[in-house]
């Protein structure tokens, strides 16, 4: 099974390459890189048992997914008028996943307290909320760093999450003039160029 996903992605990121216009960007992509580690932890698990928590990278992956059908607007209404709210859960949940794995790695052979992935999410989430329970928390300087960017960079997209959900969704409503998309409800320019979003039809200034 493991052989079997590891060529699936293989081809995916093969034809990926294959199209790709400028070759040396293709490797500066995170999401590229994160296959490329995947791969190698489900190819040789053998000789990388001890990278096997880099297949938490795969998570990487719902950020591609989820930009793939806000393309495709016609696919699903719903992801289309909740579009905004849907980009601030997913980077959330990445974010989460990731920060989890860091703290698992760096923790389970020195801290008595962090015994499974659990107690490595039960650690992020209490942090990542300012709850703090103080019952766990990370040991060494490399810990407390962890624990800076969890708190730093995760209470900064969960307040842009609730933040989302409190002012709705934008509006997908091209400008005319520099072609962005979204918008706010209320807006009658566009926040980039100025212009006017919503302009009269040439037969009703004709009329006028």
């Amino acid at each position: 099974m493991d052989i079997f996903i590891a060529a699936v992605i293989a081809l995916d990121f093969i034809a990926r390459l294959y199209i790709e216009r400028h070759k040396w960007r293709f490797f500066l992509r995170a999401t590229n890189l994160a296959d490329l580690l995947v791969i190698a932890t489900l190819v040789v698990p053998t000789a990388a048992q001890n990278l096997i928590f880099l297949r938490v990278l795969r998570v990487i992956r719902l950020v591609r997914a989820y930009e793939y059908l806000d393309q495709k607007h016609a696919f699903s209404k719903w992801l289309n008028v909740n579009s905004f709210v849907v980009s601030k859960v997913v980077n959330l949940v990445v974010f989460i996943f990731i920060m989890t794995a860091v703290v698992y790695v760096n923790q389970v052979r020195q801290n008595e307290n962090i015994n499974d992935y659990l107690d490595a999410l039960y650690f992020t989430i209490t942090s990542l909320t300012t709850t703090g329970y103080g019952d766990l928390v990370l040991v060494g300087d490399s810990g407390r760093w962890i624990s800076i960017v969890v708190m730093v960079l995760g209470v900064s997209l969960f307040l842009q999450l609730i933040r989302a959900i409190a002012i709705g969704d934008k509006v997908r409503e091209p400008c005319p003039a520099c072609h962005l998309s979204l918008h706010d409800r209320d807006a009658a320019h566009c926040k980039r160029c100025g212009a006017d979003l919503y302009t009269e039809p040439a037969a009703n200034k004709a009329a006028s």
